[in-house]
């Protein structure tokens, strides 16, 4: 455990080269979310371009596969990298708000998605709308 906090540390740190310390959350000891939008310009032309030059530099550095997962708020963002980013070559998915109504909708379990358990998933399919 204490090999996997100090790559998790180190990766960290890593990243915090890119993004400003009040862009940066730790989730969990293996994912973190970033906001990247006031120095993007400053590291690259896109967000997918930024996306990849973390990864390769955390590939680079560590020799551990990352991915990751864009959009305009942190619900996207996870769920892009849970069920896009994590399936593709290129580890790095973009979800913006026009792809919810063909990529969000079409997740049909409702514990697929962030935050919702089995048993949180089962009162809400009860739930009549």
């Amino acid at each position: 455990m204490e090999r996997y906090i100090k790559a998790s540390n180190y990766i960290s740190s890593l990243v915090l080269q890119d993004v400003a310390p009040e862009g940066f959350h730790a989730y969990s000891i293996d994912e973190l979310f970033i906001d990247a939008t006031a120095a993007l310009h400053l590291f690259a032309r896109t967000p997918e371009e930024l996306a990849h030059k973390i990864i390769d530099e955390i590939y680079h550095k560590t020799r551990l596969t990352a991915r990751a997962g864009i959009g305009p708020n942190l619900l996207l963002a996870k769920v892009s990298l849970d069920h896009e980013a994590k399936n593709r070559p290129t580890g790095v998915a973009y979800w913006r708000y026009k792809d919810i109504s063909f990529k969000l909708w079409a997740i049909r379990s409702m514990k697929d998605f962030w935050g919702i358990s089995s048993a949180t998933e089962r009162p809400l399919n009860r739930r009549k709308y």
